[in-house]
């Protein structure tokens, strides 16, 4: 009865406890990749510029991500296709 019923409450009092817990350690976790990657990152972006621009290069993509690090803003058609899908073309 009583004492069941106690030992649940306790038990997910404990559940949520550590759940809390979890949470606030990925939390730092997450705060301490940022911290020491963000750095390496940002100096990454700033040579993968400035060696495109210096090769003359119109685009670089990440092998891996397939993410644009790089585009000369000269190759950038957005606005020309925006254009064309404004005129109806195909």
């Amino acid at each position: 009865g009583e004492a069941l019923k106690a030992k649940g409450q306790a038990l997910e009092q404990k559940k949520a406890e550590y759940l809390q817990f979890q949470e606030t350690l990925e939390q730092r976790a997450e705060a301490e990749y940022r911290t020491r990657i963000t750095p390496i990152t940002d100096q990454v972006q700033t040579i993968v510029e400035r060696l495109g621009k210096e090769k003359g290069f119109g685009l670089i993509i990440d092998i891996g991500t397939l993410n644009v690090l790089y585009l000369d803003p000269g190759q950038d058609i957005t606005n020309d296709v925006l254009s064309a899908l404004a005129r109806g073309d195909d």
